[in-house]
């Protein structure tokens, strides 16, 4: 569990004044960089997975979770942000980019270890994505039709990661035994 110690700063409402019909439904898009809860302090989308030094495999999944790869992973684009704002995904497991706005938006995956995406994703359609390689960190999701959007995806050959949820709770599951390692990203 991830809780701040001390006051929450405000949440702040973005400026998004360039596409009115962000708004059209009278609610704000606020900036997610770090949400608190107010009830707990828990501090949402904090991201902990297993480092792996350079050419170090994997330990093997639990059979459930190697199932996993068989799920599609959504990241939506929807009312002007991303949903969620940060996705897991393992390797050659789909990522399933949609647009439910009303309008048009582009997905740019700025990526490093897998080639670099960024198509226009007209209203109402979806894009497949599978990667080959794993990334170091999780890697920027960006809109540059609406600068403001902003997330990120996490792309790991195994699947011993999490994101904390509203509470600032995650679980990782089915860790094998032994000495292990974990990375914690707490990012902008």
């Amino acid at each position: 569990t991830f809780v701040l110690d001390g006051t929450a700063p405000a949440p702040k409402k973005l400026d998004t004044s360039k596409e009115p019909v962000c708004n059209a439904d009278g609610s704000a898009v606020m900036d997610e960089k770090l949400v608190v809860n107010k009830e707990n302090n828990g501090i949402r989308d904090v991201v902990v997975y297993l480092f792996l030094k350079p050419n170090e495999k994997a330990p093997a999944a639990h059979p459930d979770q190697e199932k996993l790869r068989e799920t599609d992973v959504e990241l939506a684009n929807m009312g002007c942000r991303f949903e969620p704002r940060i996705a897991l995904v393992m390797t050659n497991q789909k990522l399933v980019v949609t647009n439910g706005d009303k309008f048009g938006h582009n997905t740019n995956l700025g990526l490093i270890d897998n080639p670099s995406q960024n198509p226009n994703l007209p209203a109402g359609l979806k894009i497949d994505f599978k990667f080959a390689k794993a990334e170091k960190l999780p890697m920027p999701v960006a809109c540059n039709i609406h600068p403001w959007m902003q997330g990120f995806v996490l792309i790991k050959d195994h699947p011993f990661m999490a994101v904390s949820d509203a509470n600032g709770k995650l679980t990782i599951k089915n860790v094998p035994t032994g000495s292990r390692t974990f990375q914690l990203w707490a990012g902008a």
